[in-house]
């Protein structure tokens, strides 16, 4: 953890909004808990203090959007781990997360617990293909497969979203679908055992 902080005094204390944090990635889940509690505590306003000789040190580092990331991150690894123990499956150091995005464990969690339908939100900001009827902007629907490889167990989640909107031609700037908080459908399927040929 690197922070800015000037000398008061012979008192070390905060100055400016530089900071800098890296978190190894060998590090164990356990040891990564603890981690990810010492940046929620830092970054939730907790007082770092400590006495070296004759030089104090009085820093107090507050950044809610710093802590809100890392309270998103214990969820989404709680949430990981609820899925993982479905599957039978321990992984010490989230070996799991290779090359997988947390919105596809996201997913999976909510599929594992039942939850195969459900509303959210979306940003978009999409080319139109060339020669495009904007006459099609009815009823427009999205797909994306989220593939899991997990100790040998393939997963194949399929993420359906229908927007419940249709959009209009204010949605389209030159060339361009881009539209903030369109309310959408998700729909989710699993087609981890679907034959060869069968479309997903």
């Amino acid at each position: 953890l690197g922070v800015s902080i000037g000398l008061f005094d012979n008192t070390l204390r905060e100055k400016d909004e530089y900071f800098y944090y890296e978190i190894y990635t060998s590090l164990n889940k356990n040891r990564l808990n603890s981690v990810i509690e010492i940046f929620k505590d830092i970054f939730s306003g907790e007082k770092i203090d400590f006495k070296v000789n004759k030089l104090l040190a009085d820093i107090v580092f507050e950044n809610r959007i710093q802590y809100h990331k890392f309270n998103i991150l214990s969820d989404n690894l709680q949430k990981i781990d609820e899925t993982l123990s479905k599957l039978g499956i321990k992984d010490n150091k989230y070996e799991c997360l290779k090359g997988t995005s947390f919105y596809s464990y996201y997913l999976l969690n909510k599929y594992f617990n039942g939850e195969k339908e459900f509303e959210s939100w979306i940003n978009m900001n999409l080319e139109l293909p060339e020669g495009f009827d904007l006459n099609r902007l009815e009823n427009i629907k999205f797909f994306k497969l989220h593939r899991f490889n997990l100790y040998k167990q393939n997963i194949i989640l399929r993420e359906n979203i229908i927007l419940k909107n249709n959009l209009s031609e204010k949605d389209i700037k030159d060339n361009r679908i881009i539209t903030n908080r369109k309310t959408i459908k998700i729909l989710l399927d699993d087609c981890t055992n679907q034959k060869e040929g069968e479309k997903c």
